[in-house]
């Protein structure tokens, strides 16, 4: 969850979670990503933004809410009632720990193998349970 933390629901109504969490031993390091990296960028095709506009929301993201995820609670993912396939990582941006967290508070929560990228076995098991989990939530709609 993009806090759960990056919360990206798609057209399917099913959340892709890439869980963008706090971890400890990178907190301080994760502003400076930001600042670094894409603020230059997206400051220069923006000219309506500032660098005090970045800072704020660098603030808000990374330091209101450091202990789980960057943008909710773990109540709202004990309550997020939509269904949602979490693929774990473990690097600095996307702990492991984060992943199994919400995987294990919300109540709809599926989660792959970690890791899923190798051996090549993982990886083609890992893009079947994606493709199940998409055709088990498409919209009724969608499914005719």
């Amino acid at each position: 969850m993009g806090g759960v933390s990056n919360v990206d629901i798609d057209g399917n109504n099913s959340l892709y979670i890439n869980t963008l969490g706090a971890a400890i031993s990178t907190f301080e390091t994760r502003p400076n990503g930001g600042r670094n990296t894409w603020a230059p960028e997206l400051l220069a095709r923006r000219p309506d933004l500032t660098m005090e506009t970045i800072e704020a929301y660098l603030h808000n993201l990374f330091r209101v809410q450091p202990d789980f995820v960057y943008s909710v609670s773990r109540d709202f993912a004990r309550s997020c009632q939509t269904p949602m396939l979490v693929m774990p990582d473990d690097t600095p941006g996307h702990p492991y720990q984060v992943s199994m967290d919400i995987a294990a508070l919300a109540p709809k929560a599926d989660v792959t193998v970690y890791p899923w990228r190798e051996p090549k076995d993982l990886w083609v098991k890992t893009v079947q349970q994606v493709r199940d989990f998409l055709t088990a939530h498409q919209p009724v709609a969608a499914a005719r």
